[in-house]
C-alpha cells in the first residue's frame, strides 16, 4: 500500500512567524486531496506548541493518512519535558474529554522524527 505524500498545504497568509521558522498550516492534504487533520486540530496542536515553544510532530496513521475515527494520536516532541508535557497534556488532539468520558488517546515519543516515515511537523506560532 503506498503511503500518501504532503502534496500540499494551505497558509493563512502569515508568511514569517517570529523564529522564521515555517509558515502557519491552516490544512495539510494528502495525496488523495483529504484532509489529514481538521483545521481546528491544527489549532489546537500549534497552540500546545506555542505554549511549550518545540515544533510538535504528528506521526502514525494521522500523518500517513490512514487514521480512523477511534484512532490513537501519535506526537513526536523531541526534548519534551514533564513540565511541558503537563502544559500541553489536555490541549492536544486525543486528549481525555470530560463530556464524552474519553479515556486519553495520546502516545507521546521524545526521539528524532523518523524521516522514511510520514509525519506532519507544527511549528509555534
Amino acid at each position: 500500500m503506498a503511503v500518501p505524500h504532503i502534496v500540499d498545504a494551505v497558509f493563512c497568509g502569515e508568511y514569517k512567524c517570529r523564529k522564521q521558522c515555517f509558515f502557519c498550516v491552516r490544512e495539510v492534504v494528502a495525496a488523495k486531496g483529504e484532509s489529514l487533520l481538521s483545521a481546528g486540530e491544527l489549532a489546537r496542536i500549534e497552540n500546545a506548541a506555542a505554549r511549550i515553544g518545540k515544533p510538535i510532530n504528528v506521526v502514525g496513521s494521522r500523518a500517513s493518512g490512514t487514521a480512523k475515527a477511534t484512532s490513537d494520536w501519535d506526537y513526536v516532541i523531541e526534548g519534551l519535558t514533564n513540565k511541558q508535557w503537563k502544559q500541553i497534556k489536555n490541549s492536544l488532539p486525543g486528549a481525555p474529554s470530560r463530556i464524552d468520558k474519553l479515556p486519553r488517546m495520546i502516545d507521546i515519543f521524545k526521539g528524532p522524527v523518523d524521516p522514511t516515515k510520514p509525519f506532519i511537523t507544527i511549528f509555534p506560532k
